[in-house]
């Protein structure tokens, strides 16, 4: 028997959580989304957020193409000194550490990659570039004794 004051004992479901006084809680309805009808409306697409003042920029994906231009310029001015080009081989090494230098800190601002291209392009400019001006030098110097 119960007493008037009483509810009857309600049993729950394995979807409801007891609660303090011995009562459930319905389980939460799942939200149905509309279909997707091919193109997005105006309303559908939302523009990107421009990040706060001060705030660290999103990093950018892809490759910075100034790395790639650097070891490029650099490789190929070892090709030219063997080659035997003395002209290319001092300029486009030089163009290697001067676009290496650019890439780098482009890399710093934006987050893109490509950085162990750029230092790469750098330090084989560098090293081309003290090579061939010795290599000028050596051969300047032999050219003045002989003649």
């Amino acid at each position: 028997m119960s007493l008037p004051n009483e509810e009857p004992e309600q049993k729950s479901s394995p979807n409801e959580s007891p609660q303090a006084g011995g009562q459930g809680l319905p389980q939460p309805q799942t939200p149905s989304f509309p279909q997707n009808q091919g193109a997005f409306s105006q309303n559908q697409v939302q523009a990107p957020h421009s990040a706060a003042y001060g705030s660290r920029q999103p990093v950018a994906s892809g490759m910075n193409p100034l790395a790639i231009a650097s070891l490029a310029c650099s490789i190929l001015g070892i090709v030219t000194a063997l080659l035997g080009i003395p002209a290319l081989a001092l300029l486009l090494p030089i163009a290697g550490v001067i676009l290496g230098h650019v890439a780098l800190n482009d890399i710093r601002k934006t987050g893109k990659g490509g950085k162990p291209e750029a230092i790469a392009g750098t330090v084989i400019g560098y090293i081309t570039v003290i090579l061939a001006a010795l290599v000028i030098t050596v051969l300047k110097g032999i050219a003045d004794i002989l003649g």
